[in-house]
């Protein structure tokens, strides 16, 4: 998926790319083929290659941000995010959130302040989800310098519900997964979080059955909403 924020006086939008390699080295060089540095400055990666040396592949155009917890436990990053070295930006940095499964940054600039979380969260569980949400609920956290403050969610959230996936996968409606599913609807009320990617456009192709399904998406706040110029996906990908 790619998202287009247009973001003050740059000479054009921020441009996001964002995708679930499986743990795959081919699938992530394939990846890293594709990211032009004149076309994205942000990649937001899922469920990245790591090696036996604990790191995951990029190159000298990217700037490698792992969770936190990457050099304790390598083996369980589940999210990796890459910065384009070339940013036109004040500042950006890392954001401190203790979760393998969560990498996010913050830029400032003219436009204000933006937090992009990458996400990948679990099957079967919501770990990811409730240490976001304890993150967002903070108000320590929440403080920064240059407002607007505008955030954006991103990832693989594993997740099914009529209101994004298509009516055809009915079947995945069963209530386990609307119950799974649950907390993060919660969230996106509690913080006035819109889903920025359209219904119903599917983002997974299941490798047993070739059946199209939503398991990633897209969510900013209702503030940055209007500054979103496009936000869909790529099949070629």
């Amino acid at each position: 998926m790619s998202e287009d924020l247009q973001e003050g006086q740059r000479s054009r939008p921020l441009n996001i790319r964002q995708q679930n390699v499986n743990k795959s080295l081919i699938s992530q060089l394939d990846l890293l083929a594709s990211l032009r540095r004149d076309d994205y400055d942000i990649c937001a990666i899922q469920e990245p290659y790591i090696d036996f040396n604990g790191k995951t592949r990029a190159n000298r155009q990217w700037v490698t941000v792992y969770p936190i917890t990457h050099k304790e436990h390598p083996d369980a990053t589940r999210s990796v995010t890459l910065v384009n070295a070339d940013l036109l930006t004040d500042t950006w940095r890392q954001i401190q959130l203790q979760h393998p499964d969560i990498t996010a940054i913050e830029m400032t600039g003219e436009f204000g302040t933006l937090r992009i979380i990458n996400i990948y969260n679990d099957c079967n569980n919501n770990s990811t989800l409730t240490h976001l949400s304890a993150y967002m609920r903070n108000r320590e956290l929440q403080q920064y310098t240059a407002g607007p403050l505008n955030t954006i969610w991103l990832g693989d959230f594993n997740r099914h519900h009529p209101l994004w996936d298509e009516p055809r996968n009915a079947h995945l409606f069963t209530r386990g997964n609307l119950d799974l599913t649950q907390p993060l609807l919660n969230m996106l009320g509690r913080h006035n979080m819109k889903m920025t990617l359209p219904a119903f456009m599917p983002t997974l192709k299941s490798h047993s059955t070739g059946n199209y399904t939503r398991v990633d998406n897209v969510f900013c706040n209702e503030g940055l909403v209007d500054s979103v110029l496009k936000c869909t996906t790529d099949d070629a990908s």
